[in-house]
């Protein structure tokens, strides 16, 4: 049985960085792309951060089945192609996926519970000031700053729905934390 771990956070916790050295470190984990409807940012690359889309392909491809799980996140779509899910990956591998929440509960309710185990990992940021500091240092404007603010103070309501909680208030123990809860589940 393959295990899906599935990281999530509110924007700005770390998730990427830490996705980035938990697949540079190797540990039997390949990671999903998922798909966008939003343009990429400086020194994303198709394929590689994400799968871009117009706003109209990427209704299409819902409109198509073509996504295993999706949804509009702040004024974009986010998904999982099936065929990044299915074909994408090597069968001797786990899998790596960073979720919003409703990407993780989508892929708890729909994911065959026989062929994969899914584990959740939600990372919290130490205090929502530290996440301010975060968002300022990224360059967020207040506007958006403040929105996405409001959304990560909701979103750390629902960490409990995660079988994880990790506080990334230092990265290098936040790394070995995650390692270590990956260890203890991984299937293969």
């Amino acid at each position: 049985m393959r295990t899906i771990f599935v990281i999530s956070g509110p924007t700005n916790a770390g998730k990427s960085t830490i996705v980035d050295r938990l697949l540079k470190d190797n540990l039997d984990l390949t990671r999903v792309i998922t798909s966008t409807s939003r343009p990429p940012r400086v020194n994303e690359k198709e394929g590689v951060d994400y799968h871009f889309f117009s706003r109209e392909e990427f209704e299409n491809k819902i409109n198509n089945n073509e996504f295993f799980e999706w949804a509009q996140v702040y004024n974009d779509y986010k998904g999982i192609l099936k065929t990044s899910l299915y074909d994408d990956i090597p069968h001797d591998k786990n899998i790596l996926i960073t979720l919003d929440i409703q990407g993780y509960m989508n892929i708890k309710r729909n994911i065959d519970k026989n062929i994969y185990n899914i584990v959740g990992i939600f990372i919290l940021p130490p205090s929502m000031e530290e996440l301010e500091h975060r968002m300022k240092l990224r360059g967020a404007n207040m506007h958006d700053a403040e929105i996405r603010l409001k959304i990560a103070k909701e979103e750390m309501n629902d960490r409990f729905l995660y079988d994880y909680n990790v506080i990334n208030d230092d990265l290098e123990t936040c790394i070995k934390e995650v390692k270590q809860i990956i260890q203890n589940n991984n299937k293969i």
